[in-house]
């Protein structure tokens, strides 16, 4: 483990995923 709080590329890529799919399901129950 790193020391320091900044994440990493692929923790990046995690989380950008996460947010997108989040997006995603929130707007197709939105649009039913």
């Amino acid at each position: 483990m790193a020391a320091n709080n900044a994440p990493t590329e692929l923790d990046k890529e995690q989380i950008f995923g996460m947010a997108e799919k989040e997006m995603e399901y929130r707007v197709e129950l939105f649009n039913k």
